[in-house]
């Protein structure tokens, strides 16, 4: 990890250091208008409230999604409060989900009864009838409550004036990459040199570039009516619609 903030720094990037969760503080970043979006594979984010997830980094080939937080709870037709609880009941990391109960039965009984308490007696009253079949697996320690307060209040720096001193960016240190990269790490010198080029292209006029003017060009990929999701398994905060469409997605190419 040392190293890796070290290489982004001597990149010219910014690093700011999370007390807890990486997706919790990059979230508190956007919500507070010092960041654009949180750039993550992890659905967590959108949990954490994130104003926009970008998905696909690791691959050169897939383009970049671009998930909107405000259009996927208008999508889903949910509070964040209720998506909050939506995630949890279908899996998240803090806590296990209820055995028998995919992402539609979750969806549909979040909305006739509120919130996670009124699923919970839902699920008691379904567990009970003689007359139904399936029956649902509640874990002997739901941490709900627990999993909740630390999406609803997460461990993280909310002193605006620290980090805007910390979000500085800055000119590559091109002499200092070359010699750590070559001397400590093993890289060839050419390989260094082209990355070098290419990270002060990247930089233009302005060190503090919004994030879509790397790209070259943006389409809009959504559809008019937007669902609940669709399908079994997958977990909540991390997959909660990455199957469905709940959401209108941005890809950029």
């Amino acid at each position: 990890m040392d190293d890796a903030k070290k290489l982004v720094k001597l990149m010219g990037a910014a690093v700011v250091q999370a007390p807890c969760e990486a997706e919790s503080q990059c979230a508190e970043l956007t919500k507070m208008g010092l960041a654009y979006g949180t750039a993550t594979e992890d659905m967590d984010a959108l949990t954490f409230g994130t104003q926009y997830l970008m998905r696909g980094f690791n691959s050169k080939k897939e383009p970049i999604t671009q998930i909107c937080h405000s259009e996927l709870l208008e999508g889903f037709d949910l509070s964040q409060k209720e998506f909050i609880d939506l995630c949890i009941l279908l899996g998240c990391d803090y806590t296990h989900s209820i055995g028998g109960m995919g992402p539609v039965t979750a969806y549909k009984m979040l909305k006739e009864c509120g919130d996670i308490e009124g699923v919970l007696e839902k699920v008691k009253e379904v567990n009970e009838d003689p007359d139904k079949k399936k029956k649902f697996v509640i874990p002997d320690k739901f941490l709900f409550e627990e999993s909740r307060e630390l999406f609803v209040k997460p461990d993280v720096n909310r002193d605006k004036v620290e980090l805007e001193g910390m979000i500085v960016f800055d000119k590559p240190d091109e002499e200092e990459l070359l010699n750590w990269l070559m001397n400590s790490k093993g890289f060839h010198e050419n390989k260094i040199v082209n990355g070098i080029e290419r990270l002060k292209k990247c930089q233009g006029k302005k060190n503090q570039s919004r994030l879509d003017s790397f790209f070259k060009s943006a389409v809009i990929s959504s559809s008019k009516k937007v669902e609940a999701p669709k399908g079994k398994g997958g977990k909540g905060g991390k997959g909660t619609g990455a199957k469905g469409g709940a959401w209108k997605s941005r890809k950029t190419n």
